[in-house]
Parts: C-alpha cells; sequence; structure tokens
C-alpha cells in the first residue's frame, strides 16, 4: 500500500508518518518527506534490548520503556477511534478517554484465567 511492503501509515490533518523496513517518514502537506531513523538501526535496537533484558539494565536502553509504550498507545487510540468512529480525546494522566465510557473501555480487555496482570500500587 502506498508503495510500501511492509510497515504502518499513520495519516494526520496536516500529514503522515510512516514507518516501515526503510525508516520513518514524516511528510507534511505540500513538504518532502523527511527521514528520521534508518531501516537498519532495527537490529541493532533489537539487540540492545535484548541485551539489557539479559543484565537486568533498563537503563542501557537505546529508548526507554515510556517512549514504546507511547508508540503502543498511539496506535492503540488510532484502533480505538476507528472502532468508535469519532473522535476520541485522551486524557494521558488519567489514562481514560474524555467522555467517552465506550471507548475508555477498550484501552484494557479482560485477560483469560491464569494470564492477569497483577494489580499494582
Amino acid at each position: 500500500m502506498d508503495g510500501h511492503d511492509n510497515g504502518v501509515i499513520f495519516y494526520g490533518d496536516k500529514g503522515t508518518v510512516e514507518v516501515g523496513r526503510q525508516g520513518c517518514f514524516v511528510t507534511f502537506i505540500g513538504e518532502e518527506p523527511k527521514q528520521i531513523g534508518g531501516g537498519q538501526d532495527l537490529v541493532a535496537n533489537v539487540r540492545n534490548f535484548l541485551d539489557c533484558v539479559k543484565a537486568d539494565n533498563p537503563a542501557g536502553l537505546n529508548a526507554p520503556i515510556s517512549e514504546g509504550a507511547v508508540s503502543a498507545m498511539l496506535s492503540n487510540l488510532g484502533n480505538i477511534a476507528t472502532r468508535v468512529n469519532r473522535r476520541i480525546v485522551f486524557d494521558a494522566d488519567r489514562v481514560e478517554c474524555v467522555g467517552d465510557e465506550e471507548a475508555t473501555r477498550l484501552l484494557s480487555r479482560t485477560y483469560r484465567e491464569g494470564y492477569e496482570l497483577p494489580v499494582v500500587g
């Protein structure tokens, strides 16, 4: 799709973000694409992640887990907005879709028995 064999494209009202094997590109409407990462970095980043897991050293990560969480949440919010077929407003501090119980319910799921997440805090 759109000239890619693999990856994802986020479409916004001011342009696109494309993430694939060749890297990550940001394109604002009417401007040329700007590369903000190279595809070859993927192998090095996976190696870094595995090394840090083995060493129990999150401080050694090339990118903090919190950045990965934000990236994953952006994808999830796009999917949720598509499912409920409307614009949603997300409150990151409260981890909820403001004024939208249906969309907020889609932020989590019921895990099958034996695979529940622990309650923290």
